[in-house]
This record gives C-alpha cells, structure tokens and sequence, in this order.
C-alpha cells in the first residue's frame, strides 16, 4: 500500500515537471510566433519603403529622361564589366548615328575628328585611374561636312576594391558657344592689331593718371615693353614730370567728363602733339579714366612752317609778278604804238618817194619795193609778238564755244584766200568745249593754217578735226597729209622762232605753235604731235573742263 502511495506521488510530481515543461515551450513557442510577427512586419514595412523608393527612383529617372530630352541632353551609360555601351537616341543624333544603332566604345571613337581621338581616349583613361569627372570638349565630323563640337562629362563608378564598374554621363552639343567663342577671339585679336598698329601713341589712364594699358606705338617711342607700363604714372613715363603737366587734358576730362583736345610741344618727346582725352565713364556715371591719344604732328607743323614760309615768297613772286606785267604791257604799248608810229613814217616816206623819183629809174623803184616789204614784215612780226604777249597772260574769259563751227569757220576764211586749193576737210559737228573764246580761236588759226601752208603742195589735200577719248579726259586733234616732220625734232616744235628744217620754203614766224601751247597750258591742257616726212602730222591737245 505504501508503495503504491510512492508510485502515485511519482506520477504527480512527473506530470506536474512535464505540464510546466509544456507550459515553458507553449510560452517560449508564443514568444517567438510574436518575434517572427513583428519580424515579418519590419520586412513588410522595409520591402514597402524599398517598393516607394524604387518607384521615386522610377520616377525621378524618368523626369531626368524628360529634363534631358527636353534640355537636348546626350546621356549614357558604360558598362566597363561587359563592355555594353548605352546612349538615348539625342546622344546618338549628336554623333551622327540612327536611333536603332548598336553603340560600341569604338564607334563612338570613330565618330569623333581623328586628331581629337587619342586625346578624348586618354581623357577616359585618366579619369578612371584617378576616380576623377570625365570632362572633354571634341568634334565630330558630320557627313555634310560640318563640324559639331560636343561636351563630354561623367563619373565612374568602383566596387568595394577600387575596381571601376561602370560609367555614366551626358553630351550637349555647345557649337554654337565654340562659334560665339571663336568670334570672339577673333574680335579680340582684331582689337589688339588694330589697338597696336595705330600709329597714334594711345594709353588708357585710371582716375589717378596710371597707365591701365598703351599700344606699341607708345611702347616704342618711350623704349618700354607695354607690359611694364601698366601702374606707372603717365606723367612720369611720358613727359619725365613728377606731376601732372598743365597742357594735359585729363584732368579737365575727368572734371567735366568732355573730350578735351590740345595742341602741345613735348620736350621729353622731342615733338608737337595733338592730344586728346575721352572720359571713361561707369555705369554709374562715375569717371573712371581716360582714353589719351596723341598724334605726332612734328613733321605737319615743319611742313605748315614751309607753307607759310613759302606762300609769303609766292606772294611776294605774285608782286614781282604782277610789275612784271605791268612793264610787259608797257612794252606790249610800246611794240604797238612807239614801234608802228615809226613804220607809218617809214612807209609814208617810200610813198612819197616813189612819187618823186621817175618812171625811168626801175632800181630806185626796186628800193622802194623792198622797203615796203620790210615795213610790212616788220608790222608782221611786231603782231606776231603781241599775239604771243596776250596768249601768256591777262585773265581767261570762259565759255562755252562750238568748236566744230569755229573751225569751220576759220578753214572757210582759208578758202577764201586760196580758193583754187582742191582739199578735202572732216569736221564732226558738235563738239563743244569751255574756253576763252579769243584765245581758242588763236589757237585754231595757227594749228589750221600750218595744216593749211603745210598740205599746199598736195594735189588732194585733207584736214581732219576730230575728238577721241583719252584715259582721263577727251583729247582733241588736227590732222593732214602734208609735208610732215621727223619725230627726232619733235621737241623742237613749240620753242619761239624755232624752225624745223626742211621748212624754209614756208612762211612763217616760228612762234605760231609755241602761241598754241600757251594757250593750251592756260587752258589746263597739254599739246603733242605725231609726224613723219612726207605723211603728214596729228597734233593732239586737252583741254580743262
């Protein structure tokens, strides 16, 4: 009984270890049911923030898609592991290839200019080994020939090692900034040649009177390279001054903000400037400076100086001149009256002579004859010279003359005189001249009567009056068929009373052509002739409108 009592107790106490052994894992087993609950909701919640992340990474890659599209950006992305290169279709359009092209490393070298290929590659090269930004301008030669500069930036992306994965980035095409770049080089370099090849001595000063820059022309005048110039004061480096000179403008230029203009002698410089200074004024009306320049008039002011010098010895030639005149046309009355008063007796005396000597006395009426005739050349030259005498000087009185009719007219005055004479004439009609009407038909007499005399033993002769058009103005001639002359003694033609030879057989005075191109000369014109023996001769003038 007793011992069945202890079996009994046994079991109790057995069951009672294994209920709370039981209670122990039901409450061990709820425990963990709750961790592994909150557990899966911490995943829960983290796959939920990681599913929103993804999404607003989703989104914020798309509206960058989008911006750069919008933006006409270039992007892509290097897979440096497989060696996959990816481009969207803008970066594709700025390298010149189709949107469906499979992109390579070596297609997008290939599409670059071939003397920036090596430069960009080593630019990739560079940027991984050092874990810098990829940066790069370059240019890519388009099928039409043009040239499209790009810019190239990135980043690479390492492993926990250091070992580059993959790169990524964008391209904008920037040939319209290279252009306005290179526009403005050009306009940059343009200022600085014309900025020094102004002859001009030009300094830019501050408020102060320093030099902010000079050209070469300043640079070589003073002996300074223009670099060194810059902070000196220009009083010091220009004039040698300790202080500004009183005939320098600039401070009246930055008083009142006007251009200031004076004409000074500079004993440092050894020379006469006209200087000038322009204000340089700020935005907020604020003088800053001033624009000086200074041209070397030296060598003008010498040449005025001989001007005036020379214009007081011409007015004292015009004086000397103008008594000379005066004592020429006291000699021109002289010829004309006090020469001819004793002609006149001379030949009033032949006559009476002739009325007193006999019928029968042939050798004193031959005396008489060759007294008469040296009476007429006499009275012959003596108008001769006066024609001459009026032709240099006196004032020209233009008009407008009918040149075709006055030569008309004086080749009919010719007939006139010799009217069996069978000679041909050409004379177009209308040409019209301004000139001294006197003195061009003086002119015209001399030129006509030596085609006249000269054709006289032709048995058809021709005079031809003409114009044809020089390089300048038109240029005028008379021509014949007559005796002509050697082209050797051409020069000779219009110095006074110089005869050609081979003439002796024609009347004349030898002052008719010389006559002629003192009148042509007045006129503003030139003369010359053309001649061969026996071919006859052209004379050619000008004549100032």
């Amino acid at each position: 009984m007793k011992h069945g009592n202890r079996d009994m107790v046994r079991r109790k106490r057995r069951n009672s270890a294994e209920e709370q052994q039981d209670a122990s894992l039901d409450q061990q087993v709820q425990q963990r049911n709750e961790e592994l609950l909150w557990t899966n909701r911490a995943q829960q919640a983290e796959v939920a923030k990681r599913w929103r992340a993804g999404e607003a990474l989703a989104d914020s890659e798309q509206m960058l898609w989008y911006a750069a599209l919008a933006a006409g950006i270039g992007m892509w992305h290097y897979d440096l592991i497989t060696g996959d290169l990816v481009w969207n279709d803008r970066c594709k359009e700025l390298f010149g290839y189709p949107s469906d092209f499979a992109m390579t490393y070596q297609a997008f070298l290939d599409a670059i200019a071939e003397e920036d290929r090596h430069s960009v590659d080593q630019a990739v090269q560079n940027a991984l080994q050092e874990k810098s930004e990829y940066a790069v301008e370059l240019r890519v030669m388009m099928q039409d020939g043009q040239v499209r500069w790009i810019l190239c930036k990135g980043h690479a992306f390492y492993d926990a090692q250091g070992k580059p994965l993959r790169m990524a980035g964008i391209a904008l095409d920037i040939t319209q900034r290279k252009k306005t770049e290179a526009a403005l080089l050009r306009a940059k370099e343009e200022w600085e040649r014309t900025f020094n090849s102004v002859p001009d001595l030009i300094a830019i000063l501050d408020e102060e009177c320093r030099i902010v820059r000079v050209n070469e022309a300043v640079a070589q005048r003073i002996n300074l390279a223009a670099d060194r110039c810059v902070g000196l004061f220009c009083y010091q480096v220009l004039h040698g001054l300790d202080a500004p000179p009183d005939f320098c403008p600039h401070g009246q230029s930055m008083a009142d903000k006007m251009q200031h203009i004076a004409e000074v002698y500079d004993p440092h410089l050894a020379g006469t400037f006209l200087v000038s200074t322009t204000p340089l004024i700020s935005a907020d009306g604020k003088s800053m400076g001033t624009v000086h320049v200074s041209r070397d008039i030296t060598e003008r002011k010498k040449a005025e100086e001989e001007i005036a010098r020379l214009n007081a010895d011409l007015e004292a030639h015009l004086a000397e001149l103008g008594e000379m005149n005066q004592e020429l046309d006291a000699f021109n009355h002289m010829i004309s009256h006090d020469l001819r008063q004793p002609l006149n007796v001379m030949s009033l005396a032949c006559q009476h002579i002739e009325m007193l000597c006999s019928s029968d006395n042939p050798e004193c009426r031959c005396s008489i004859q060759t007294l008469e005739q040296s009476v007429v050349r006499m009275n012959g030259m003596i108008e001769t010279l006066l024609s001459f005498s009026r032709s240099t000087h006196g004032t020209l009185s233009r008009q407008e003359c009918d040149m075709s009719e006055l030569v008309q007219v004086i080749l009919a005055e010719l007939n006139l005189a010799e009217p069996a004479r069978r000679i041909t004439t050409v004379i177009p009609q209308g040409i019209k001249v301004s000139a001294d009407p006197r003195l061009l038909r003086t002119a015209l007499e001399n030129l006509l009567g030596n085609a006249w005399k000269y054709t006289g033993g032709c048995e058809q002769a021709c005079i031809e009056f003409g114009v044809i058009e020089g390089e300048v103005k038109p240029v005028y001639f008379i021509k014949d068929n007559g005796v002509g002359f050697n082209m050797a003694e051409a020069d000779k033609l219009f110095v006074p009373f110089k005869r050609l030879a081979g003439v002796d057989g024609f009347k004349g005075s030898g002052i008719g052509l010389a006559t002629v191109e003192k009148i042509i000369k007045r006129h503003g014109g030139r003369i010359w002739a053309e001649g061969e023996p026996d071919r006859g001769a052209a004379f050619y003038f000008t004549l100032e409108s």
